[in-house]
């Protein structure tokens, strides 16, 4: 999980759907979200109040975010793709011309 949807949950006040196929990692975003909510309102930075709004407003969803049912995402303003760090991976989510040979590494 990444700052922004951290800064969205909190200061946007807009629900956040984390989608995440492994149990695992979602469970390790999660546990990152909560230890930022928790250092703010150590800090005096957020009230206890003000951090339990913002983690009701994050609904985890274990799965692909495509199927229906309740591990689908329903209707939604904005969608944001994270994908890993490969070059690989992230030309073939952008639907990019892969046919050539391509680097995993970085730089």
């Amino acid at each position: 999980m990444t700052n922004g949807r951290y800064v969205t949950a909190l200061h946007a006040k807009l629900p956040v759907q984390i989608v995440e196929p492994s149990p695992a990692v979602l469970k390790r975003g999660m546990e990152k979200f909560q230890g930022w909510l928790d250092k703010d309102v150590s800090k005096g930075r957020l009230t206890k109040h003000d951090a339990e709004e913002a983690r009701e407003r994050v609904r985890e969803v274990v799965g692909d975010g495509l199927s229906g049912g309740s591990s689908g995402l329903g209707e939604v303003d904005l969608v944001v793709e994270v994908s890993p760090s490969l070059l690989r991976v992230r030309l073939e989510c952008s639907g990019e011309d892969i046919s050539c040979e391509c680097s995993d590494r970085q730089g």
